[in-house]
Protein backbone atom coordinates (compact mmCIF):
# COMPACT_ATOMS: atom_id res chain seq x y z
CA UNK A 1 0.00 0.00 0.00
CA UNK A 2 1.18 3.59 -0.87
CA UNK A 3 2.29 4.99 1.99
CA UNK A 4 0.49 8.49 3.31
CA UNK A 5 1.04 11.65 1.99
CA UNK A 6 3.78 13.76 4.31
CA UNK A 7 1.07 16.42 5.59
CA UNK A 8 0.56 18.61 8.32
CA UNK A 9 -0.37 16.62 11.74
CA UNK A 10 -3.10 18.61 12.28
CA UNK A 11 -4.79 18.02 8.27
CA UNK A 12 -6.10 15.07 7.27
CA UNK A 13 -4.18 12.50 5.27
CA UNK A 14 -4.65 11.10 1.74
CA UNK A 15 -6.10 7.25 1.93
CA UNK A 16 -4.91 5.32 -0.36
CA UNK A 17 -5.99 0.97 -1.27
CA UNK A 18 -4.50 -1.50 -2.32
CA UNK A 19 -5.34 -3.59 -5.74
CA UNK A 20 -7.34 -6.06 -3.61
CA UNK A 21 -8.31 -5.51 0.37
CA UNK A 22 -9.67 -7.53 3.07
CA UNK A 23 -12.77 -5.49 4.23
CA UNK A 24 -14.80 -5.85 7.53
CA UNK A 25 -18.92 -4.92 5.92
CA UNK A 26 -21.01 -3.85 9.49
CA UNK A 27 -24.29 -4.33 8.47
CA UNK A 28 -27.66 -4.31 9.69
CA UNK A 29 -29.92 -4.55 6.15
CA UNK A 30 -30.00 -6.78 3.66
CA UNK A 31 -29.54 -3.93 0.75
CA UNK A 32 -26.00 -4.19 1.67
CA UNK A 33 -25.74 -6.80 -0.56
CA UNK A 34 -25.08 -4.11 -3.97
CA UNK A 35 -22.02 -3.66 -1.88
CA UNK A 36 -20.87 -6.91 -1.23
CA UNK A 37 -21.21 -7.57 -5.12
CA UNK A 38 -19.07 -4.57 -6.08
CA UNK A 39 -16.33 -5.15 -3.87
CA UNK A 40 -15.69 -8.91 -4.42
CA UNK A 41 -16.13 -8.65 -8.26
CA UNK A 42 -13.27 -6.66 -8.51
CA UNK A 43 -10.97 -9.21 -6.54
CA UNK A 44 -11.55 -7.63 -2.63
CA UNK A 45 -12.27 -10.18 0.41
CA UNK A 46 -15.19 -9.08 2.04
CA UNK A 47 -16.30 -10.69 5.61
CA UNK A 48 -19.65 -9.68 7.46
CA UNK A 49 -20.15 -8.27 11.18
CA UNK A 50 -23.82 -8.27 12.36
CA UNK A 51 -24.98 -6.24 15.89
CA UNK A 52 -26.21 -8.48 18.50
CA UNK A 53 -28.73 -5.86 19.53
CA UNK A 54 -31.01 -6.85 16.07
CA UNK A 55 -30.52 -10.66 16.56
CA UNK A 56 -33.66 -12.19 15.40
CA UNK A 57 -35.20 -9.21 13.53
CA UNK A 58 -36.34 -10.17 10.23
CA UNK A 59 -33.50 -7.85 8.42
CA UNK A 60 -30.77 -10.01 10.29
CA UNK A 61 -31.86 -13.04 9.36
CA UNK A 62 -32.21 -12.22 5.52
CA UNK A 63 -27.78 -11.12 5.98
CA UNK A 64 -27.74 -14.63 7.75
CA UNK A 65 -29.22 -16.64 5.05
CA UNK A 66 -27.66 -14.64 1.76
CA UNK A 67 -23.89 -15.16 3.98
CA UNK A 68 -25.04 -18.60 4.10
CA UNK A 69 -25.96 -19.23 0.69
CA UNK A 70 -22.64 -17.40 -0.60
CA UNK A 71 -20.37 -18.71 1.88
CA UNK A 72 -19.50 -15.40 3.77
CA UNK A 73 -17.61 -15.39 7.18
CA UNK A 74 -19.74 -13.69 9.12
CA UNK A 75 -19.41 -12.61 13.05
CA UNK A 76 -22.01 -10.77 15.48
CA UNK A 77 -20.59 -8.00 17.31
CA UNK A 78 -21.07 -8.01 20.79
CA UNK A 79 -22.57 -5.00 22.65
CA UNK A 80 -20.67 -5.24 26.07
CA UNK A 81 -17.54 -4.44 25.94
CA UNK A 82 -16.43 -7.50 28.44
CA UNK A 83 -17.37 -9.85 24.98
CA UNK A 84 -15.18 -7.94 22.09
CA UNK A 85 -11.98 -9.77 22.52
CA UNK A 86 -12.91 -12.70 20.49
CA UNK A 87 -14.70 -10.25 18.06
CA UNK A 88 -11.70 -8.13 17.86
CA UNK A 89 -9.22 -11.62 17.18
CA UNK A 90 -11.50 -12.21 14.56
CA UNK A 91 -11.15 -8.87 12.98
CA UNK A 92 -7.56 -8.70 13.34
CA UNK A 93 -7.01 -12.27 11.91
CA UNK A 94 -7.99 -11.37 8.28
CA UNK A 95 -5.48 -8.17 8.73
CA UNK A 96 -8.09 -5.54 7.54
CA UNK A 97 -6.83 -1.75 6.70
CA UNK A 98 -10.72 -1.13 5.73
CA UNK A 99 -13.71 -1.11 7.20
CA UNK A 100 -17.26 -0.08 5.61
CA UNK A 101 -20.48 0.23 7.45
CA UNK A 102 -23.61 0.43 6.03
CA UNK A 103 -26.78 1.20 7.76
CA UNK A 104 -25.51 -0.06 11.21
CA UNK A 105 -27.57 -0.46 14.20
CA UNK A 106 -25.13 -0.57 17.21
CA UNK A 107 -22.05 1.98 18.60
CA UNK A 108 -18.95 1.17 17.66
CA UNK A 109 -16.55 1.48 20.60
CA UNK A 110 -12.89 3.49 19.96
CA UNK A 111 -11.09 -0.05 20.65
CA UNK A 112 -12.60 -1.32 17.62
CA UNK A 113 -12.57 1.80 15.10
CA UNK A 114 -8.76 1.55 16.03
CA UNK A 115 -8.31 -1.92 14.51
CA UNK A 116 -8.41 0.10 11.17
CA UNK A 117 -5.66 1.74 10.01
CA UNK A 118 -7.93 3.37 7.13
CA UNK A 119 -10.90 4.07 9.02
CA UNK A 120 -14.32 2.70 8.98
CA UNK A 121 -16.19 4.51 5.93
CA UNK A 122 -19.85 4.93 7.60
CA UNK A 123 -22.64 5.75 4.87
CA UNK A 124 -25.19 8.16 6.22
CA UNK A 125 -28.35 8.36 4.97
CA UNK A 126 -28.49 12.00 5.93
CA UNK A 127 -26.47 15.47 5.13
CA UNK A 128 -24.18 16.37 7.55
CA UNK A 129 -24.13 18.41 9.78
CA UNK A 130 -28.31 19.28 9.51
CA UNK A 131 -28.77 15.87 9.50
CA UNK A 132 -27.17 14.16 12.28
CA UNK A 133 -28.36 11.28 14.53
CA UNK A 134 -31.27 8.98 14.39
CA UNK A 135 -34.27 8.27 11.76
CA UNK A 136 -33.39 11.10 9.94
CA UNK A 137 -34.86 9.95 6.90
CA UNK A 138 -38.27 10.13 8.58
CA UNK A 139 -37.24 13.73 10.56
CA UNK A 140 -36.65 15.12 6.70
CA UNK A 141 -39.90 13.66 4.99
CA UNK A 142 -41.58 14.56 8.40
CA UNK A 143 -40.07 17.84 7.70
CA UNK A 144 -40.93 18.81 4.41
CA UNK A 145 -37.63 18.96 3.18
CA UNK A 146 -37.16 18.58 -0.62
CA UNK A 147 -34.38 16.49 -0.72
CA UNK A 148 -32.34 13.97 1.69
CA UNK A 149 -28.34 13.72 1.83
CA UNK A 150 -26.10 11.02 1.68
CA UNK A 151 -22.74 11.23 3.27
CA UNK A 152 -19.99 8.87 3.62
CA UNK A 153 -17.25 9.67 6.09
CA UNK A 154 -14.78 8.28 8.65
CA UNK A 155 -16.67 7.28 12.36
CA UNK A 156 -15.32 8.35 14.94
CA UNK A 157 -16.68 8.23 18.54
CA UNK A 158 -19.62 10.33 18.03
CA UNK A 159 -22.46 9.61 16.30
CA UNK A 160 -22.68 10.76 12.60
CA UNK A 161 -19.49 12.82 13.19
CA UNK A 162 -16.19 12.34 12.05
CA UNK A 163 -14.52 13.67 8.58
CA UNK A 164 -16.56 14.10 5.75
CA UNK A 165 -15.31 11.52 2.39
CA UNK A 166 -17.91 12.04 0.29
CA UNK A 167 -21.64 13.88 0.21
CA UNK A 168 -24.82 13.86 -1.80
CA UNK A 169 -28.41 14.51 -2.48
CA UNK A 170 -31.30 12.42 -3.68
CA UNK A 171 -34.29 14.20 -4.51
CA UNK A 172 -37.51 13.84 -2.17
CA UNK A 173 -40.69 14.44 -4.76
CA UNK A 174 -44.08 15.34 -3.52
CA UNK A 175 -45.25 12.10 -3.23
CA UNK A 176 -42.22 9.76 -2.21
CA UNK A 177 -42.75 7.79 0.54
CA UNK A 178 -39.92 6.82 3.32
CA UNK A 179 -39.28 3.50 1.62
CA UNK A 180 -39.28 5.19 -1.66
CA UNK A 181 -36.70 7.88 -0.58
CA UNK A 182 -34.51 4.88 1.30
CA UNK A 183 -34.18 3.23 -1.75
CA UNK A 184 -32.87 6.06 -3.52
CA UNK A 185 -30.40 7.02 -0.60
CA UNK A 186 -28.98 3.20 -1.13
CA UNK A 187 -28.73 3.57 -4.86
CA UNK A 188 -27.04 7.24 -4.54
CA UNK A 189 -24.44 5.25 -1.50
CA UNK A 190 -23.77 2.82 -3.67
CA UNK A 191 -22.43 4.77 -6.76
CA UNK A 192 -20.79 7.56 -4.08
CA UNK A 193 -19.19 4.41 -2.46
CA UNK A 194 -18.13 3.27 -6.28
CA UNK A 195 -16.29 6.70 -6.73
CA UNK A 196 -14.64 6.75 -3.69
CA UNK A 197 -13.09 3.23 -4.18
CA UNK A 198 -12.04 4.54 -7.58
CA UNK A 199 -10.24 7.56 -6.00
CA UNK A 200 -8.76 5.56 -3.19
CA UNK A 201 -7.08 3.26 -5.97
CA UNK A 202 -5.15 6.18 -7.93
CA UNK A 203 -4.97 9.71 -6.47
CA UNK A 204 -6.11 8.35 -3.23
CA UNK A 205 -8.88 9.91 -1.18
CA UNK A 206 -8.72 13.11 1.20
CA UNK A 207 -11.27 13.66 4.21
CA UNK A 208 -12.37 16.92 5.11
CA UNK A 209 -13.83 18.30 8.06
CA UNK A 210 -17.21 20.68 8.12
CA UNK A 211 -18.65 22.54 10.53
CA UNK A 212 -20.34 20.13 12.94
CA UNK A 213 -21.81 22.72 15.24
CA UNK A 214 -24.05 24.49 12.44
CA UNK A 215 -25.99 21.28 11.92
CA UNK A 216 -28.68 19.63 14.36
CA UNK A 217 -28.72 16.25 15.96
CA UNK A 218 -31.93 14.61 16.18
CA UNK A 219 -32.75 12.36 18.23
CA UNK A 220 -34.41 9.03 17.32
CA UNK A 221 -38.37 8.79 16.73
CA UNK A 222 -40.54 7.66 19.23
CA UNK A 223 -44.91 7.18 18.63
CA UNK A 224 -44.85 10.56 20.54
CA UNK A 225 -43.20 12.02 17.46
CA UNK A 226 -45.99 10.70 15.38
CA UNK A 227 -49.30 12.36 16.83
CA UNK A 228 -51.41 13.67 14.61
CA UNK A 229 -52.81 16.97 16.10
CA UNK A 230 -55.54 19.69 15.22
CA UNK A 231 -53.08 22.47 14.67
CA UNK A 232 -51.43 20.49 11.74
CA UNK A 233 -51.92 21.60 8.07
CA UNK A 234 -53.13 19.10 5.54
CA UNK A 235 -49.49 18.86 3.97
CA UNK A 236 -48.01 18.23 7.60
CA UNK A 237 -50.15 15.07 8.19
CA UNK A 238 -49.66 13.91 4.52
CA UNK A 239 -45.72 14.31 5.12
CA UNK A 240 -46.23 12.75 8.77
CA UNK A 241 -47.85 9.62 6.60
CA UNK A 242 -45.25 9.64 3.94
CA UNK A 243 -42.76 9.69 6.58
CA UNK A 244 -43.73 6.70 8.62
CA UNK A 245 -45.11 3.97 5.92
CA UNK A 246 -44.67 0.69 6.29
CA UNK A 247 -42.73 -1.03 7.54
CA UNK A 248 -42.26 1.92 10.37
CA UNK A 249 -45.22 2.24 12.80
CA UNK A 250 -47.99 4.38 11.46
CA UNK A 251 -48.91 7.85 12.47
CA UNK A 252 -51.36 8.21 15.47
CA UNK A 253 -54.03 10.18 15.66
CA UNK A 254 -57.12 10.83 19.25
CA UNK A 255 -60.62 10.98 18.55
CA UNK A 256 -63.62 11.17 20.73
CA UNK A 257 -61.35 9.56 23.86
CA UNK A 258 -59.58 6.62 21.39
CA UNK A 259 -55.83 6.14 20.18
CA UNK A 260 -55.98 5.26 16.40
CA UNK A 261 -53.56 4.33 14.30
CA UNK A 262 -53.47 6.45 10.97
CA UNK A 263 -53.24 4.64 7.65
CA UNK A 264 -54.19 7.37 5.48
CA UNK A 265 -56.31 9.52 4.24
CA UNK A 266 -59.93 8.57 3.19
CA UNK A 267 -62.26 10.22 0.35
CA UNK A 268 -65.00 10.30 2.80
CA UNK A 269 -66.19 8.45 6.25
CA UNK A 270 -66.78 4.63 6.12
CA UNK A 271 -65.53 1.37 7.94
CA UNK A 272 -62.86 1.98 9.68
CA UNK A 273 -62.40 5.51 8.80
CA UNK A 274 -62.46 8.86 10.96
CA UNK A 275 -63.81 12.27 11.07
CA UNK A 276 -61.23 14.76 11.85
CA UNK A 277 -60.79 18.64 12.27
CA UNK A 278 -57.61 20.23 10.65
CA UNK A 279 -58.13 24.09 11.28
CA UNK A 280 -61.72 24.82 10.05
CA UNK A 281 -61.66 21.51 7.26
CA UNK A 282 -62.60 18.57 7.98
CA UNK A 283 -60.39 15.20 6.59
CA UNK A 284 -61.09 11.57 6.54
CA UNK A 285 -58.52 9.42 8.07
CA UNK A 286 -57.97 5.84 7.57
CA UNK A 287 -57.34 4.56 10.69
CA UNK A 288 -57.61 1.65 13.36
CA UNK A 289 -57.70 1.14 16.86
CA UNK A 290 -54.21 0.99 18.76
CA UNK A 291 -54.04 -1.67 21.60
CA UNK A 292 -50.80 -1.14 23.43
CA UNK A 293 -52.55 0.45 26.48
CA UNK A 294 -48.91 1.53 27.95
CA UNK A 295 -48.87 3.53 24.87
CA UNK A 296 -52.04 4.91 24.93
CA UNK A 297 -51.49 6.34 28.40
CA UNK A 298 -48.42 8.01 27.70
CA UNK A 299 -50.17 9.56 24.67
CA UNK A 300 -52.94 11.11 26.68
CA UNK A 301 -50.52 12.43 28.98
CA UNK A 302 -48.57 13.91 25.76
CA UNK A 303 -51.74 15.23 24.33
CA UNK A 304 -53.06 16.72 27.16
CA UNK A 305 -49.78 18.43 27.97
CA UNK A 306 -49.53 20.11 24.21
Amino acid sequence: MKACEKENPATPKRIYRNKTENIVIFTSTADFEALYRFLTEAGNICRVAIPENRLGAQKIEKIQAFCALHHIELEIHPRDKAALDNFHQWIQKGGSGFAVSWSYSQILRKETLDLFPNGIWNMHGGKIPEYRGGNVLQWAIANGETEAGVTWHLMDEKVDHGLILKQGTVPILEEDTAKEVFDKISQKGIGLFRQLWDEAGKDGVLPYSVDMTAGHYWKARTPLDGIIHPGMTLREIRNLLRAQCPPWPAPIAVHQGVVYRVQGIAGSLEENVIEYAVGEQKIFLKVSRETDQELTRKIFERTMIT
